[in-house]
């Protein structure tokens, strides 16, 4: 089996860091620990078994199959896998409207769109 290097973009990165700091101010730091764990574990899967998120439907629709998710509710960790590096694009709260800044970040972040 294939262990891949897992890294996260700045965007990625923020989101946590924004998503965490969110949770401590309005749950308490311990909630913000419990869902840095369940993230970390999710991410850390990774590793080996990039292929096991589902494609990113909207960015699959707009022509970016590349994209992957997991999806650990409420969250989403969208990433993508080149060769032996698996790349970490957003972590967002899926209960956000997120389809404009999905497509928006894999035009700036992510593997060439493939032409038609």
């Amino acid at each position: 089996m294939t262990v891949r290097h897992v890294h996260y973009t700045t965007l990625a990165y923020d989101d946590l860091t924004s998503l965490l700091m969110w949770i401590a101010t309005e749950r308490g730091t311990e909630a913000a620990r419990n869902v840095d764990a369940m993230l970390e574990r999710a991410i850390s899967s990774l590793a080996q078994m990039p292929d096991r998120g589902r494609m990113v439907p909207e960015l699959r629709d707009r022509g970016y199959p590349d994209y992957r998710e997991l999806v650990v509710r409420p969250y989403r960790i969208v990433y993508y896998a080149v060769g032996r590096e698996v790349w970490l694009v957003a972590i967002l709260d899926g209960r956000r409207q997120v389809e404009e800044l999905l497509v928006e970040r894999a035009n700036r972040a992510g593997p060439a769109k493939e032409e038609s």
